[in-house]
Formats: C-alpha cells, structure tokens, sequence
C-alpha cells in the first residue's frame, strides 16, 4: 500500500490512497486523520508494517512540537520493513539564509512559508524545522536516510524503514 497524506489540497496521486480530513467526497481522497491512520468513522485504514510508501509533504509542520514524536512514531510504525517515507517541510534554516543574502524579502511570502496561511484555525504552522533536525529525528527512529534535497526554502528526506 501506498500513501499520500495531504492537508485540503488536490495534490493526489492516482497510484496512492490519498488521505486528507477534509475530504469531501468530490474526488479521489479518502477522509482520514494523518496522524493515526484512522477514516472519519474511525476504522483503520492501513496496518502497522503495510505501507511500502508514505508521502507526507509539509504536513508536521501543522503539528505542536509534542505531537510531532508520536506523529512520526507512528508513520514509521507503518512503514513496511524497506518502506519509505517521503517528508517535506519549510527549512528554517535556507529561510534565514534567504533573508540574510537578500533572496527572500516579501514579509506576506515569508510569514505563509514560516507560519501558514492562517485563514482557517487548522492554517497554522505550529513548528519549524530544518534539514538536519529532520534527519536527526528520522535517524534516530532507525531510518536510513536515502536522500536529502534542500529546494526552494523546502527541505525534502528520503528515508527507508531497515
């Protein structure tokens, strides 16, 4: 099983089950929670060890520094022995670089990128991450990490459960 995880955007993928809680019905995405796994009925949608891939792009940001360990804890739970997880999120760090040599200067770009867009509650960013303090706490949850891409203020892990 493949997993897409989203936050009320189209970005699906027709070779993944799409999970987003706001799911409607319109389209193609089943409405689940990102964290557990779990429909809006409460059932489970995938078992521990069953999900050969799992993309979550900028999501954990969403989530309270003490969610963000039982969140990942959770998704690697899932993964199947050489399954992998596809994390993306805003790199604070490329984001002070931005500011600092002049290559990010909009004050509306750069609070969306750090905090998000806020028009909703659920809008929010709650936590901000780098490269480094991604793979740290993929690595120390066992993961090999595979690939680390830092583009466009973004930082994107590629890490595999061994």
């Amino acid at each position: 099983m493949k997993i897409n995880l989203l936050l009320n955007n189209k970005n699906l993928l027709n070779t993944h089950t799409n999970i987003d809680p706001f799911a409607d019905g319109s389209d193609d995405r089943i409405c689940g929670n990102v964290t557990d796994f779990l429909d809006s009925q409460g059932n489970e949608i995938c078992c521990d060890g069953e999900v050969e891939e799992l993309i979550a792009h900028e999501i954990i940001e969403y989530f309270s520094p003490g969610q963000v360990d039982y969140i990942l804890n959770v998704w690697v739970k899932k993964l199947s022995l050489n399954g992998t997880l596809v994390i993306s999120a805003v790199d604070f760090e490329e984001v002070a670089r931005g500011i600092i040599f002049g290559n990010l200067n909009r004050a509306e770009q750069l609070n969306e990128m750090l905090h998000g867009k806020q028009e909703e509650a659920w809008q929010q960013k709650k936590t901000v991450f780098s490269l480094n303090i991604l793979v740290g706490m993929l690595e120390t949850r066992g993961l090999k990490i595979l690939k680390k891409i830092n583009e466009n203020f973004r930082c994107i892990i590629v890490a595999q459960r061994v």
